[in-house]
């Protein structure tokens, strides 16, 4: 029996430091660049978000908006 594995399933999963950035900049844009607003949706302090923000130079997501 053969398996149908979808596109996703194929690809090399991505590393834990990526899936973080790209949750945080979609915390960003959802929350239209308000980092307290975002630091609330991921369940971290204002102080860990910007650390994050600098660690991953995410400093204009969602004040573009």
């Amino acid at each position: 029996m053969e398996i149908n594995l979808s596109k996703a399933y194929r690809q090399p999963p991505l590393s834990l430091r990526t899936n973080e950035r790209n949750v945080i900049e979609l915390a960003l844009l959802r929350n239209k660049g308000n980092r307290r607003a975002a630091a609330s949706e991921l369940g971290i302090t204002e102080r860990t978000l910007y650390r994050r923000l600098h660690e991953f130079d995410l400093h204009n997501v969602g004040k573009e908006l």
